[in-house]
């Protein structure tokens, strides 16, 4: 796509008859491109994009059942989703996920108001999880409001160069890429525990597969650029046609000097 921009400016360019230099030249090619790149990232305002911007953030609260004679300790375990919204005044989505004894025993979805504190979508959902998993749902609130609960969080963010993958077409680059750099910030925030990795993942897997929707919407890219590409290329040429004006009035400029000396 980058390519089919550039070329496209470069033929409007030849056919103005307008004399740039080589640096004038690349510096307006470079700017129309960037009016693409906008239009494009603002086109796609629905994904974060932009490198570092947050997609989702993953918080993880654990602990394991007291010690007690004759028992085995039970990890306990749960994990918040959070999927902020790109639309002002509206909350970001937060998924929840309640692990026991190697089991998801209970799993929401909260839409948070905005402003809202994640402590509220946190209460509402272990009093949800002890009215309805009984009296493992009464273990789970118990120790996860103990003192020894431990939290994690870290933000999955989007990677370097991301947008200029997706409009050059390197799709598969670019999932990759994400799918890559969001395993690796969770490895990262479990300190390579493998039991809590897994803890995590099954835990993205119930909630309706959230670690994997924001590569998934990228995948879907694919059938909606062909049509922003046509709109990315156009806003380049007009940009770039504007860029051109001040050359345009120089030219006009010299000729008629040109014909008041009577010089050619």
């Amino acid at each position: 796509m980058k390519e089919d921009i550039e070329q496209a400016v470069l033929e409007m360019i030849k056919k103005s008859g307008v004399e740039l230099g080589v640096g004038e030249l690349e510096s307006i090619i470079d700017a129309s491109f960037n009016t693409a790149s906008e239009h494009i990232s603002n086109a796609l305002s629905c994904i974060p994009l932009k490198e570092g911007a947050t997609h989702t953030s993953v918080v993880v609260w654990y602990a394991k059942t007291p010690e007690m004679p004759g028992t085995v300790q039970k990890r306990v375990a749960l994990v918040a989703f959070i999927v902020p919204s790109l639309e002002t005044g509206i909350g970001p989505v937060a998924r929840f996920g309640a692990r026991y004894d190697d089991k998801i025993i209970f799993s929401n979805c909260y839409q948070m108001e905005s402003r809202e504190t994640l402590e509220k979508s946190v209460d509402v959902t272990l009093r949800a999880v002890e009215s309805k998993c009984e009296t493992v749902g009464e273990a789970f609130v118990s120790v996860m409001t103990s003192p020894d609960v431990e939290k994690r969080h870290v933000d999955l963010v989007a990677p370097p160069g991301l947008l200029e993958m997706i409009m050059s077409g390197d799709y598969n680059k670019a999932i990759a890429r994400v799918r890559e750099l969001d395993y690796g910030r969770i490895c990262d925030l479990c300190r390579s525990d493998l039991d809590l990795i897994n803890v995590i993942v099954e835990a993205g897997r119930v909630c309706d597969g959230v670690l994997a929707q924001y590569a998934s919407k990228i995948s879907r890219l694919a059938n909606e650029m062909p049509m922003l590409g046509q709109e990315a290329k156009s806003h380049a040429v007009h940009a770039a046609n504007d860029l051109l004006t001040p050359y345009r009035y120089e030219a006009a400029s010299d000729k008629m000097t040109g014909w008041a000396t009577g010089k050619p």
